[in-house]
């Protein structure tokens, strides 16, 4: 069997077991780990200065979500074991697979150690690319979740270090949250996510070939093969194990049983998966990007706010996948809202790992002239400037007012009964 070792070097230089080093790349969708590339940014026009952020953030790096998941790999594993089907390279990942288990053990869910460096490295450098800002009441909201307290936690721990925790207000809301975790209570939303034919659409992309009983025949006898029901549940959540050695900087090993072609047959599935059920899904089809039109407002309502009462120096929030990716869609930002019928396609627009890798963010940064010149604002993602789909003769930077205009009237729409229903 050709094996593969993926190696690579990260800016933070994650070393592992045996000196070992592993390699970022494409095929991690949205267990990606966060990575700052080093920027310049465009100056704001003559006598402009930063006076308020507004903030969305996925939560850090984290262990295995649950253990639901690997419990079941487990299980058939073992089952297989006894029934003597399995091959030598099932009976070695076996034993990987354990050992993970294992580890994470009363972890699953939380921020690693990895994850904590992300937080505290992009609350580091929203204070050094926006000191003017600080000083005022910075107020800080999570999920219910602990592995976005933490995020949070962790994020004003090392803003505390350049601006006064005095000024600190934070909070989680509870499991009832429909600012954070829209994509919870909406009764619209659920319904096409448990029984929206994108489901249809996903199991036929996934069965154009028969790749996961190839795939899988490295490990389990052919007999065996048949008694595995769900062979690309089984063969996504392995690739999902492989991902998460990345978020807790350990190496098991998995990387041996993956061919690169396989990653990437394996991202493709996960990746149009995320796309129908959370992104923009097909043409005519947005109730995976409308479900976030509530954090839109509330993005439009704290921003006249804090712009009117001079007292806050930023809104920071801390929640989920599930959150960042609809919310980059409702913006309409390049690269996170594009639309297509042809699923193949989906591959080459929308990218996962880009919209909504371990730790993602947006930031409206808000500039104000010393005369009477309109507020400007500046979009961030993953700390990378981008532009609103609206004109602007100042790029990056645009009116405040017309930013405002433009979402406005998004929310508007689809804030009627029929939505909401």
């Amino acid at each position: 069997m050709k094996r593969i070792m993926i190696w690579f070097f990260l800016s933070v230089n994650l070393i592992f077991s045996k000196d070992k080093k592993m390699e970022i790349n494409t095929y991690l969708g949205t267990q990606t780990p966060y990575v700052k590339v080093k920027r310049e940014y465009t100056p704001p026009p003559p006598g402009y200065v930063p006076i308020y952020i507004n903030h969305i953030g996925r939560h850090g790096a984290r262990y295995l979500s649950t253990s639901k998941d690997i419990d079941y790999v487990i299980n058939i594993f073992e089952d297989a074991n006894k029934k003597q089907s399995l091959t030598e390279d099932g009976k070695i990942i076996r034993k990987y697979i354990i050992n993970i288990a294992n580890y994470e053990k009363e972890k699953f869910g939380l921020l690693t150690p990895l994850g904590k460096e992300m937080e505290k490295g992009i609350a580091k450098r929203m204070y050094e690319n926006f000191p003017e800002v600080f000083g005022k009441e910075v107020i800080a909201v999570s999920t219910y979740v602990e592995r976005t307290k933490e995020s949070m936690n962790s994020f004003l721990e090392e803003l505390s270090k350049y601006t006064s925790s005095n000024f600190f207000k934070s909070s989680s809301y509870g499991k009832i949250d429909p600012i954070l975790r829209f994509f919870s209570l909406n009764k619209t939303y659920l319904e096409y996510k448990e029984k929206g034919d994108w489901k249809k659409e996903l199991q036929n992309f996934e069965n154009k070939e028969d790749f996961s009983t190839d795939f899988l025949k490295k490990f389990f006898s052919e007999s065996y093969l048949k008694e595995i029901h769900e062979k690309n549940k089984f063969s996504q959540i392995l690739y999902e194990i492989y991902g998460n050695q990345f978020d807790i900087k350990k190496n098991f090993g998995l990387g041996d049983f993956f061919t690169e072609k396989e990653l990437k047959i394996l991202w493709e599935n996960e990746n149009l998966s995320q796309y129908l059920e959370k992104g923009p899904g097909n043409i005519g089809n947005e109730i995976s990007t409308n479900v976030s039109v509530i954090l839109l407002k509330d993005f439009l309502v704290t921003s006249e706010a804090a712009l009117l009462n001079r007292k806050t120096s930023a809104n920071l929030r801390f929640a989920h996948a599930e959150t960042i990716i609809p919310f980059a869609s409702i913006l309409k930002i390049k690269g996170a809202s594009e639309q297509t019928d042809d699923l193949i396609e989906v591959k080459n627009i929308w990218k996962d790992y880009e919209i909504a890798p371990m730790g993602a963010n947006i930031q409206w940064i808000f500039y104000e002239h010393n005369n009477e010149n309109p507020i400007l604002v500046k979009m961030l993602y993953n700390e990378k400037e981008i532009e609103f789909p609206i004109e602007s003769q100042q790029k990056p930077y645009y009116k405040w007012e017309d930013i405002k205009k433009f979402y406005s009237e998004i929310v508007y729409f689809l804030l009627t009964p029929n939505f909401s229903k």
